[in-house]
């Protein structure tokens, strides 16, 4: 069965002009998603194993022509409260841009009461 037909099979039932119809394949895709996501850090945690115990810092492999490489990185960020004492206002203004935009978010009861017990230990 192609990826497609996969996805074909999980829309059947789909009213796009049914916002409960929506809703509620959008909650199923989210189901799987996150199982997805899951099984995604597992392997991706095992493949760090797998590399770091052989010290290989890449690896191609030949049946599936997929190569993974293991980088240190860095990040830096900037602590804005230290900023704001360190320069005036107007010159924070001049190097702070700020940007609108849309964000969709959709809350499920489960999402619903994770927040609501994360308020509460918030709180305490």
């Amino acid at each position: 069965m192609s990826e497609l037909e996969k996805v074909e099979i999980f829309l059947e039932g789909l009213d796009k002009s049914n916002i409960t119809s929506l809703l509620t394949k959008w909650e199923e895709i989210k189901a799987v998603q996150k199982e997805l996501e899951q099984l995604e850090e597992m392997i991706k945690t095992n493949v760090k194993i797998f590399l770091k115990e052989r010290k290989w810092s890449r690896y191609m492999d030949d049946k599936t022509k997929i190569s993974v490489s293991l980088d240190v990185q860095k990040r830096e960020t900037i602590d804005n409260k230290q900023l704001k004492m360190m320069i005036t206002d107007a010159q924070y203004a001049q190097i702070m841009h700020i940007t609108t935009f849309e964000k969709l978010c959709m809350i499920t009861p489960k999402i619903r009461r994770r927040l609501k017990e994360y308020a509460k230990h918030r709180k305490k």
